[in-house]
């Protein structure tokens, strides 16, 4: 089957849940921003939590589905329709050939991602789909897509027959799961962090800053990292010193020469000379890139030990969730 972009929306991108292991020859992971919700994606649709889905950035497209298929859309909260009538997120979606899905704009968050049961018949390129927008290779044409853009699909056989089980022109599963980090447009939200690789070069009154005021996202935002406002400058014990380059991972919290703070996200480069005062913990980082332009954002340490064990419960959940979807799908029966 293929799906056609009727018309495209702010940033849309194939991503999976990143291209790991090439750092060291400077290929950065890229992947989904919000890797919880791409992988619940998945699940709903019965496939392999690393397969590949479109990712949305803010503002949605509008996809042609040449073919019958299952879908599923998770992550920030936009006003779907098929053919003009709502349809919801967070759970198993049956179309009709020739059906229109259309996104408005995110009414919550800010990055939603579509599965589709099957798999995009894409290279796979340093073992990921993924598309590294800033190098300009992988996912499709190495590109976000435009209008009149056609993506292949192999559609996974041995389809649940529950479309079968009602008249309603979208057909939907009762299982769901609910995946937007936040619950509303917040004017303010807490990440939790760790310390970072050189928290303790940084002054008292800096480290003080960081962990009691407020930031602000700025509207300096993409896929290599969100700039912050703070409103002084983090300074370090020896201002002169410079530090030799070194790797970086998702989350870093680098403090730039103005003493900015920069959050490095899924495009970011595969090392940095700014030194690290912190790093958010794996399950807040879904709520740091859901974060508008003009958000207060403040910041929480917790100990590795904490974010090591939100970080196994995150996993266990998203396994309780495959099982669980498993079992629908094999009562649903072929």
């Amino acid at each position: 089957m293929k799906i056609k972009v009727i018309k495209p929306g702010l940033q849309d991108s194939i991503q999976d849940t990143g291209r790991v292991g090439y750092q060291i020859y400077g290929i950065s992971t890229s992947g989904a921003m919000d890797g919880y919700a791409a992988q619940i994606a998945n699940l709903l649709v019965g496939n392999d939590r690393h397969e590949a889905v479109i990712e949305i950035c803010r503002v949605g497209p509008s996809l042609y589905f040449d073919s019958d298929c299952y879908i599923a859309v998770t992550g920030a909260r936009f006003d779907l329709a098929i053919d003009g009538i709502a349809a919801e997120q967070d759970r198993l979606i049956y179309l009709k050939a020739g059906s229109c899905l259309a996104f408005n704009q995110a009414s919550i968050g800010i990055y939603a991602y579509l599965a589709i049961r099957g798999k995009f018949r894409l290279p796979s390129v340093f073992g990921s789909k993924s598309t590294d927008i800033v190098a300009g290779f992988g996912g499709f044409k190495g590109r976000a897509l435009r209008v009149d853009d056609e993506i292949s699909v192999t559609v996974a056989s041995n389809l649940p027959d529950f479309k079968a089980l009602s008249n309603r022109v979208i057909t939907t599963s009762t299982f769901f799961v609910r995946t937007c980090p936040l619950s509303n447009s917040p004017d303010r939200a807490t990440i939790r962090v760790i310390k970072g690789k050189q928290f303790d070069q940084f002054t008292d009154d800096s480290v003080s800053l960081f962990l009691n005021t407020d930031f602000c996202v700025s509207s300096f935002c993409n896929r290599m990292g969100y700039r912050l406002n703070n409103k002084a400058a983090i300074k370090k014990k020896e201002v002169n010193s410079e530090m030799d380059s070194e790797a970086v991972t998702k989350g870093a919290i680098q403090i730039a020469n103005d003493g900015q703070a920069i959050v490095l996200l899924s495009d970011r480069q595969t090392c940095g000379g700014y030194p690290k005062i912190a790093n958010i913990i794996s399950v807040d980082i879904k709520k740091m890139v859901n974060l508008a332009s003009g958000t207060q954002l403040s910041f929480k340490l917790v100990s590795l030990a904490e974010a090591q064990a939100l970080f196994i419960d995150e996993i266990k959940k998203i396994h309780g969730i495959a099982i669980e979807m498993q079992t629908f799908l094999s009562k649903a029966g072929p």
